[in-house]
């Protein structure tokens, strides 16, 4: 018989993740901001965002409720930004998919999920998809233990997942 006592068991390697206790309200770090602003142009409206970590002029913040709003009245042909809790994620990208049918242009970073329903359902027909590996946000004392991605929201999205090196 195996003792299941936590002396036998294995450590995990690396940094993980304490479901249902992380922090959902961080900040994304200005020197990935800046990549994505000379690789795509200026960011025009954070549509989730609280005045502390909002990464643009305007911004959309809890008590306006981007679930309400048409992203399409707030960007105005601009380019938006969207650095959404990433749980529950299905419930954002369901959202994202309705807003790029409506016109609206945005980046969306989330969970490198791609064997998760919510990707192949709202993201993959709908963005053009870049692996930009790890991330520490801002607010949190250890990098991200996921990959990440980059989603492109736009009227032609070419549905491949690219690598971008945004370092």
């Amino acid at each position: 018989m195996i003792d299941p006592s936590p002396t036998t068991q294995p450590k995990a390697n690396g940094p993980t993740i304490n479901r249902f206790r992380s922090v959902q309200v961080v900040g994304t770090p200005w020197e990935f901001m800046r990549a994505v602003e000379r690789k795509f142009g200026p960011i025009a409206v954070d549509l989730a965002a609280t005045a502390e970590n909002a990464k643009a002029p305007r911004f959309i913040t809890p008590e306006i409720d981007t679930f309400t709003q048409d992203w399409t009245a707030w960007l105005k042909g601009s380019l938006g930004w969207l650095n959404p809790e990433f749980d529950p994620m299905a419930k954002w990208v369901a959202y994202c998919a309705k807003q790029q049918q409506s016109g609206a242009e945005f980046l969306t970073l989330s969970p490198a999920s791609t064997g998760a329903n919510w990707f192949w359902d709202h993201v993959q027909p709908y963005a053009t998809v870049y692996s930009v590996g790890r991330i520490k946000f801002v607010g949190s004392k250890d990098v991200y233990p996921k990959d990440l991605i980059l989603s492109h929201y736009n009227q032609n999205p070419n549905h491949e997942l690219q690598r971008w090196k945004w370092k």
